[in-house]
């Protein structure tokens, strides 16, 4: 039985166009069936939108570019939430004219095996797939949960998704007003995740959970890499699962403080080999980084989000 026809979808602004480019590019590549992918962006420029459609044009992609849907006018988005996160919130109207469904991907995203088996994935009757976080087990965290989640009448052992990798029935997510009920949830102060929070919020038990090798979330950690497995703070770890990654975290792969890992290795060959070398990264080698980690010149490394 054929894959439902699916989108692949990403939003950006200005600063987060061309990850978001090679997140999608990375995923559309991985399967030969090359899906169509749409970006939704929030004050792209001509040049970088065309520096974009230049390399989906190179790699035989599909790409279409259009504006993040409006916000609702009553939004209230709590300070610092970039637009371009709220844009899932409104998948069906920016992509269900394209597709049935929507794969939707963080533009700090970098798929690393085949979609193919994610995109033919059956819903079973939920509006979407997630993976569950590995970071947040339930919706109860004391930090990152759902905020006042006994009050929406939430189990406290809920478990709580990331919402960097979701896999969207684009009507079955308008009918039952995820995105809607999303906003509701910002509006009243939601705050904890801030959308992804108030994803978890508006939709307790109507996800469907995915492997976890579908949104890895990895360590923003320096480490040295020994056959294959990664030496860094805790011992060794294996190899990264082929999957997606999800780079979390607000220093991400492609800036200069980000520490030297085997994901980065692997983020950096793919911008090089999928984005054509456009604005390569200026990132720090393992002993560059080392230095301006021992001067204190490194940014704030927040947690994962």
């Amino acid at each position: 039985m054929p894959a439902p026809a699916t989108v692949l979808v990403s939003a950006a602004d200005a600063a987060y166009a061309l990850p978001a480019a090679l997140a999608l590019l990375s995923a559309a590549t991985s399967s030969p069936l090359r899906p169509p992918c749409l970006l939704l962006g929030v004050g792209l420029s001509a040049a970088a939108v065309a520096a974009v459609e230049r390399a989906f044009d190179r790699a035989g992609v599909s790409l279409t570019v259009r504006p993040a849907p409006l916000l609702p006018d009553d939004a209230s988005l709590p300070a610092g939430l970039p637009a371009a996160a709220c844009a899932r919130l409104a998948l069906p109207a920016a992509a269900g004219d394209l597709a049935a469904r929507s794969l939707y991907l963080d533009a700090d995203t970098l798929t690393t095996a085949p979609v193919d088996e994610l995109l033919a994935t059956s819903l079973g009757g939920f509006p979407f797939a997630a993976v569950p976080d590995s970071a947040i087990a339930s919706v109860s965290h004391s930090r990152l949960g759902v905020k006042g989640w006994e009050r929406l009448g939430i189990s406290a052992d809920a478990p709580f998704f990331n919402s960097g990798v979701l896999l969207v029935d684009n009507q079955r997510w308008h009918d039952e007003r995820i995105g809607d009920r999303a906003f509701e949830r910002l509006r009243e102060g939601e705050t904890a995740a801030w959308e992804q929070g108030a994803l978890n919020a508006a939709a307790p038990g109507r996800w469907l959970a995915l492997d976890a090798h579908w949104n890895v979330q990895v360590r923003n950690a320096f480490e040295l890499t020994l056959g294959g497995w990664s030496l860094a703070k805790g011992g060794l770890r294996p190899p990264q699962p082929p999957g997606i990654l999800h780079f979390t975290g607000r220093i991400k792969p492609w800036h200069a403080d980000y520490p030297p890992n085997a994901a980065q290795a692997g983020y950096l060959h793919a911008w090089r080999r999928l984005l054509f070398a456009v604005d390569e990264p200026r990132t720090r080698g393992r002993v560059a980084w080392a230095a301006a980690r021992l001067g204190g010149r490194l940014g704030d490394r927040d947690a994962p989000r």
